[in-house]
């Protein structure tokens, strides 16, 4: 019986992919894209002299459901890395980003159309590479835009912001742009 229920379950699930990827935003959608963070900063909150800017490598991954041709839902990592100077080590590679439900509003035809883009989830940063590992997390939020020049590539600009806490409230933002591929 269990096997029977997985079968169906599994015709099911590939009859819907088929009907998905038929280069229209309706239906299950995925992709991702790599780019520069033009900004990355972090500093401590309400003291504007404790922190640190820079550039970095960025990228975003996402997969999410189109509701119709203009709008779609996504789950959506939007990361940079880039190197900090700590009070520990000179180059630190840090990762800082934003995950979350992010909504995306087509205002043309696949292939040629602006989009804007909105969300809300966690803002992340980690310390990479080093003997003291760290990772925080809380509130942020995306906001961006961006124009689909081929059927599923496109450029975005995007904007996210967080804060996270230890002992001190630290504000993190970057500003990244990226060329992205999308498959619907």
């Amino acid at each position: 019986m269990k096997k029977f229920v997985m079968i169906i379950i599994s015709l099911l699930l590939l009859s819907s992919m088929t009907i998905a990827f038929d280069n229209e935003r309706e239906g299950i959608a995925f992709g991702g894209g790599v780019g520069f963070a033009l900004v990355a900063d972090w500093h401590l909150k309400g003291i504007s002299n404790i922190g640190e800017s820079s550039a970095g490598i960025s990228g975003n991954l996402f997969v999410g459901y189109g509701y119709n041709e203009s709008v779609m839902f996504v789950l959506q990592h939007e990361g940079v890395i880039h190197k900090i100077t700590s009070i520990y080590n000179e180059n630190d590679k840090v990762h800082q980003g934003f995950t979350g439900l992010v909504v995306y509003y087509y205002f043309g035809v696949p292939g040629n159309s602006f989009f804007l883009t909105s969300g809300v989830g966690l803002q992340n940063y980690s310390i990479l590479e080093t003997d003291r590992p760290e990772h925080k997390t809380d509130f942020g939020y995306l906001i961006g835009g961006g124009y689909e020049f081929i059927e599923h590539l496109q450029f975005n600009l995007s904007f996210t912001y967080g804060r996270t806490q230890t002992t001190f409230d630290f504000d993190h933002q970057q500003l990244s742009f990226n060329l992205s591929y999308v498959v619907f």
